[in-house]
C-alpha cells in the first residue's frame, strides 16, 4: 500500500444546481476551505478532494475510489429535508446515507445547505458518528461565514465540538438576532429524533447531531486520522531529519565507509592515491570529508582503519 493511500481524505463537494437560485458565495466558500486545507495537503498530512460541480453520476465512483480513507465530507449548495441539489439533479438521502455509511473512517458529515436537519437521522443510522446540519433556510453569506470559522478552528487543532462553538460564536458575534438564541446546539440522536428539543431551539441555524453512546466523537481532532498507518512529516520532524540522518542515510554512510576503506587498501597495494581522488583528506587529523547531497548539518563516522569520516550535508 502506498503512503498516499493511507493519508486521510477531506472531500469538499459543491453544487450550484441549475433551476435554483444562484448561490453567489458558494465559489468563495469553496476557495476559503481549499486555502485552509491546502497547507496540510502540501505537507502530506491529508489528501484534499474538491469537486465544485458535483454530480450524481460521479459521486458513487469517487466514494468507492476513496473507500476507507474519507474522514470529513462537506457539502455546500441547495438542499432540503430529504435531498441535496446536485448539478445533474437531486441526490436523495436514502442512497447517499447508504454509500457514506460504507466509509468506516468518516468522522464528520457537514451538510451546509438549507434545512438539512431532517437528513441527519438516516446518516446517523448508517453509522456516521457526527452530522452537522441546518435547522432552516440559511442565508448564503452566513453559510460561508460559519463554514470558514468552523474549519479554521478544526485545522488549527480544535475538536469537532470546539470548532462548532467557534463557528457558532463567530456567527452570533456579527448578528444581533442570533445572539439572543442560547438553546442546545448539540443534540444526541434517540429513537424520537426531535422530541427532546424545545420549539425555540429549532431556530438555531446549525446543530451537531451525534449518535447516542458515541458522544466521544465530538472530541475528535483532525490529527487523530494521521495516526492510522501514517505519521505526517510536520515542519518539526522535517527539521529533526535535517539535523540527524535517517536510517536510510546511515545505511548509505556505512556503505560509503566501506568503500573508503577498500580504496585505502587498494591504494596501499598499487601505490596510487585512489583515496585522494574521491575525497579531501587532512593528513594532520586523518579526517576524510564526504559530501552528502541534499542534506544539511554535520556528522562524523569513526572507521577503525582510517580514523574519522566527516559528513557534511549540503547542496553544493
Amino acid at each position: 500500500m502506498s503512503l498516499k493511500s493511507r493519508v486521510p481524505l477531506i472531500f469538499l463537494a459543491f453544487a450550484n444546481s441549475p433551476g435554483e437560485a444562484y448561490l453567489r458565495q458558494l465559489k468563495r466558500e469553496s476557495a476559503v476551505l481549499r486555502d485552509l486545507f491546502l497547507p496540510l495537503a502540501q505537507r502530506g498530512q491529508i489528501e484534499l478532494l474538491r469537486e465544485e460541480s458535483i454530480e450524481n453520476k460521479d459521486l458513487p465512483k469517487l466514494l468507492s475510489q476513496y473507500r476507507g480513507r474519507l474522514s470529513v465530507f462537506h457539502y455546500g449548495g441547495h438542499a432540503g429535508g430529504s435531498q441535496l441539489s446536485l448539478e445533474d439533479g437531486y441526490g436523495y438521502v436514502t442512497g447517499l446515507a447508504e454509500m457514506l455509511g460504507l466509509q468506516t473512517g468518516l468522522r464528520l458529515l457537514f451538510l451546509n445547505g438549507c434545512s438539512t436537519q431532517a437528513q441527519a437521522r438516516p446518516y446517523l443510522e448508517a453509522g456516521i458518528p457526527v452530522v452537522l446540519a441546518t435547522t432552516r433556510s440559511i442565508p448564503d453569506e452566513e453559510a460561508t461565514w460559519f463554514a470558514e470559522h468552523f474549519y479554521h478552528a478544526l485545522v488549527n487543532g480544535h475538536s469537532i465540538e470546539e470548532a462548532f462553538r467557534t463557528g457558532s460564536g463567530a456567527l452570533k458575534a456579527r448578528s444581533a438576532d442570533l445572539a439572543t438564541h442560547s438553546g442546545r446546539e448539540v443534540a444526541v440522536y434517540r429513537d424520537v429524533f426531535f422530541s427532546n428539543l424545545e420549539p425555540e431551539e429549532l431556530d438555531m441555524l446549525w446543530r451537531l447531531y451525534v449518535q447516542e453512546g458515541k458522544e466521544d466523537a465530538l472530541g475528535w481532532h483532525l490529527s487523530d486520522s494521521w495516526g492510522n498507518g501514517h505519521t505526517p512529516a510536520t515542519d518539526k520532524t522535517s527539521a529533526a531529519r535535517r539535523k540527524k540522518p535517517t536510517q536510510e542515510l546511515w545505511k548509505w554512510v556505512t556503505g560509503a565507509g566501506l568503500i573508503v576503506g577498500i580504496l585505502a587498501v587498494i591504494s596501499g597495494i598499487l601505490g596510487v592515491d585512489l583515496y585522494g581522488m574521491f575525497s579531501t583528506t587532512s593528513s594532520a587529523s586523518n579526517t576524510v570529508t564526504v559530501l552528502v547531497h541534499g542534506k544539511k548539518g554535520k556528522d562524523e563516522l569513526v572507521l577503525p582503519s582510517r580514523g574519522v569520516v566527516k559528513l557534511i550535508y549540503g547542496d553544493a
